[in-house]
């Protein structure tokens, strides 16, 4: 079976670590790499995908994780960009877009993915009332939802010394 790792991203060049980090780890483990894209979800209940509810087809055309063209439907050109920069470097990569936040969603869905490394960014625990308004769970809300080992990446630019 393949390792599959989900890592947990949102919009905005300041997760370019992560995402690189990620691809690293999927390189080097041979692994299937998804990209969990927490600011999909919205605090309004509006879901990202095509629901039940939805022109018929719609549904149907969205599976469980998500290749460039269904992204690019779903109107998410920079989660798209993420995966087929990750595909160009070798990496079975996807993304998702989940209708909740939360880390009791992302620890289903790595779950359901059988996820076996889940990489998170730095920042989770820096948000404070933002993030908490947001729904934004913290590392330690991750951990304990799940087994799976947790990485966390830094997401502050690195300075070169010298």
């Amino acid at each position: 079976m393949q390792d599959c790792i989900l890592a947990y991203t949102g919009e905005g060049q300041h997760y370019w670590p992560l995402v690189e980090r990620s691809i690293e780890l999927a390189k080097s483990r041979a692994a299937r790499l998804i990209f969990y894209d927490a600011d999909a979800a919205s605090r309004l209940g509006a879901n990202p995908l095509p629901t039940v509810w939805s022109g018929e087809g719609l549904k149907e055309q969205f599976g469980n994780r998500l290749d460039p063209e269904q992204l690019e439907k779903a109107g998410r050109e920079e989660l798209r960009d993420r995966v087929r920069h990750a595909r160009e470097q070798g990496v079975d990569a996807w993304g998702w877009l989940p209708s909740k936040r939360g880390a009791h969603e992302f620890a289903e869905y790595a779950d359901e993915q059988e996820a076996t490394l889940l990489v998170v960014p730095s920042d989770l625990d820096q948000s404070g009332l933002a993030g908490w308004l947001k729904g934004q769970p913290s590392t330690d809300e991750i951990a304990s939802e799940t087994e799976q080992p947790v990485i966390v990446v830094d997401l502050k630019p690195r300075v070169p010394s010298g």
